[in-house]
């Protein structure tokens, strides 16, 4: 009986020191959406062919990013980069299979592996020069 409250007893503080860890580290802070993720990419450049748009992406943070999902105009889009994931202070293109209609206006939005939106607003679609 006294090894089973020892037992007992031993859970409980392994139980309590593992609340004190949860409760200062605060990982629901750090999960997507709610925490740095929100600046983990910066659009720095757009440029337009036919059935192509190709944006050029920067990880400005510490962290390595990889992007999962294209979308345009609320519609997932297929894509390819140049990199599969944007080393910290790197730039990668992504590469969106898109027929875009000269003039009209685009929002684009880069879903990364953590469910991190980074927006981004081309404002007037035409082929650069």
């Amino acid at each position: 009986m006294r090894r089973v409250l020892v037992l007992v007893g031993v859970l409980v503080l392994i139980g309590v020191a593992a609340a004190v860890v949860v409760g200062f580290d605060r990982p629901w802070e750090k999960a997507s959406g709610s925490g740095g993720d929100e600046d983990a990419l910066t659009v720095e450049r757009a440029n337009l062919s036919p059935g192509k748009i190709v944006l050029t992406v920067r990880d400005p943070g510490g962290d390595a990013v990889r992007i999962a999902q294209v979308i345009v105009d609320n519609a997932f889009a297929n894509f390819d980069l140049s990199a599969r994931v944007v080393k910290p202070r790197a730039a990668t293109k992504v590469r969106i299979d898109y027929a875009w209609i000269a003039g009209e206006a685009y929002e684009i939005d880069l879903v990364t592996s953590t469910g991190a939106m980074v927006g981004y607003q081309l404002s007037e679609a035409h082929l650069q020069s």
